[in-house]
């Protein structure tokens, strides 16, 4: 008796109580392997079917006259990504010196802080 494979349905107890009683008496039965096939058969399936079907628009678009379907090789490179300096944000001006309302944004409440220590108050 082997376990049943993934993609199978969990043996309910009546099946497994058979199975134990023809396997004492002599009676083995495979079990039964899944129909269905692996995830990894489908994905390359799925490959091959998208690659004929690539190559099927492809001759038909040459047919036609028309310009083949763009490749990564035949993109232009884009623009060089801006460094992480550029994306950093700027910090925020300092806030108004008279509301003294607590600060709504990180960069406010930053500013407060160290412009309290420096004036030597408790925040």
């Amino acid at each position: 008796m082997g376990r049943p494979l993934l993609g199978d349905k969990p043996l309910t107890g009546a099946e497994k109580v058979r199975r134990y009683r023809e396997k004492r008496r002599g009676i083995v039965e495979p079990t039964p392997q899944s129909s269905e096939p692996s995830a990894e058969e489908l994905l390359k399936q799925a490959r091959r079917e998208i690659l004929e079907l690539r190559q099927a628009n492809d001759r038909l678009r040459a047919e036609a006259g028309l310009v083949a379907r763009k490749t990564l090789e035949d993109v232009p490179a884009a623009a060089p990504a801006p460094s992480q300096d550029a994306l950093a944000p700027a910090p925020m001006a300092e806030e108004v010196e008279g509301g003294e309302s607590p600060p709504t944004n990180i960069w406010g409440a930053v500013l407060r802080a160290e412009r309290l220590r420096k004036a030597g108050k408790p925040l």
